[in-house]
């Protein structure tokens, strides 16, 4: 259960910001310019609208490619196979994400990110309530955070389904062929078509999903990076993402 110390919290941005300092590098240094990205594109929106974009864009690629040296660096089975300098890689960790909401939110258990401020580094880990007594007041948290198999009829899950709503959704034809859409996406701003001069419009909102993507895959770096151990989750989730990208390998290079 968790103590009363770790419910008073400073704010998540401010707190990822400074967890990311105690990681090792080189994934630090793809997680610090994820925010360095996002900070920047906030403060251009006005004056350069395709550069700011651009900006938010390569944030969301950093923060993906942080994950990506969490994994190498912690030596889980498949992680060699990510290629941090294939944009559709990082592009396919977005949607990716979306496949695994798809399932958690389906059970009916609230989840929080906290910081447990009493171990001798501070560690983010994940909070969750039971939505049943005598566990309905309490929180309780795992350890390590992700350590836990995702199974459905009795099988580990490999979240294929879900993929398959997310590319029939966007009128794509594979999984690996809406990766590459978004990944191109940085193309069409900055490179003039067929058809003339790119034209960008950025909103707000627009900055603000990017930032909270950014936010969201750097608290997965941190509960990767800051645990040694290998968890299950991440192991499952990494050959599912894996499995999904050399099979739509054979077909989009």
């Amino acid at each position: 259960m968790i103590s009363d110390s770790l419910k008073s919290q400073p704010p998540l941005k401010e707190l990822i910001s400074q967890l990311i300092l105690t990681t090792h590098a080189p994934g630090r240094h793809a997680a610090r310019n994820a925010f360095a990205h996002i900070e920047n594109a906030w403060k251009i929106k006005d004056i350069d609208p395709a550069m700011s974009a651009f900006r938010s864009i390569t944030g969301v690629e950093e923060a993906a490619t942080a994950i990506f040296h969490a994994l190498k660096r912690q030596k889980y089975n498949n992680a060699q196979s990510l290629n941090k300098n294939r944009h559709f890689h990082k592009a396919a960790v977005y949607p990716f994400f979306q496949a695994i909401s798809r399932v958690l939110s389906s059970f009916n258990i609230k989840a929080q990110i906290i910081c447990d401020t009493n171990e001798q580094s501070p560690k983010l880990k994940i909070a969750f309530s039971l939505p049943f007594e005598p566990f309905k007041d309490r929180l309780f948290y795992s350890e390590p955070p992700l350590h836990f198999e995702l199974t459905m009829n009795n099988e580990i899950h490999n979240f294929s389904d879900q993929i398959e709503q997310i590319v029939s959704e966007n009128n794509a034809k594979s999984f690996c062929k809406y990766s590459n859409e978004l990944a191109n996406f940085r193309n069409k701003i900055l490179y003039a078509s067929n058809q003339g001069i790119p034209t960008v419009k950025i909103t707000e909102n627009n900055l603000k999903k990017k930032e909270q993507i950014i936010v969201t895959f750097l608290i997965v770096y941190l509960l990767i990076s800051q645990y040694d151990e290998q968890q299950l989750f991440v192991q499952q989730a990494l050959d599912s993402f894996v499995k999904t990208l050399n099979l739509s390998d054979k077909i989009c290079i």
